[in-house]
């Protein structure tokens, strides 16, 4: 009995992550409007994003100067992301300074990925700095970069 148990644990898992992966989605928050756009980011520049939205289909470019935050839905970057800021939040700055640096070194292509993943490298390479002395010189450097 304990075995079946297991094995329906198992598939009700999987089940919940492949809709979880159907339904996950990008969104881009514009300072404009309080309602962001929802749906698949297509393309990336350092000057706009284009983003085909879930709800009408119909694709959108949103210039980089009306961006508040973009945040990355499925796959294994935004999980990373995702464990990456939660390693910052629990005061593990080192492994969080690894984890973003894997994120910016694995997302070629997602610009603005790669700039938040450099943000929260150099943010938690700062408040290690703030602890050990040995390291402002090493924040100095990456703040400047």
């Amino acid at each position: 009995m304990m075995h079946l148990s297991r094995k329906l644990a198992v598939v009700v898992l999987a089940f919940a992550v492949t809709i979880s992966l159907v339904w996950a989605e990008d969104e881009v928050q514009r300072r404009q409007t309080s309602v962001p756009l929802r749906g698949t980011i297509t393309a990336e520049t350092a000057s706009e994003i284009t983003i085909q939205r879930k709800d009408t289909g119909k694709t959108e470019t949103v210039s980089v100067h009306d961006v508040a935050k973009v945040k990355y839905e499925g796959g294994k970057a935004a999980a990373e992301f995702t464990q990456a800021e939660s390693l910052e939040r629990g005061g593990e700055y080192q492994k969080a300074i690894d984890a973003y640096k894997k994120i910016a070194d694995d997302s070629a292509g997602k610009q603005f990925l790669v700039r938040a993943a450099n943000f929260g490298k150099v943010s938690s390479l700062v408040r290690i700095a703030q602890r050990d002395a040995s390291r402002v010189d090493e924040a100095i450097k990456a703040l400047e970069d």
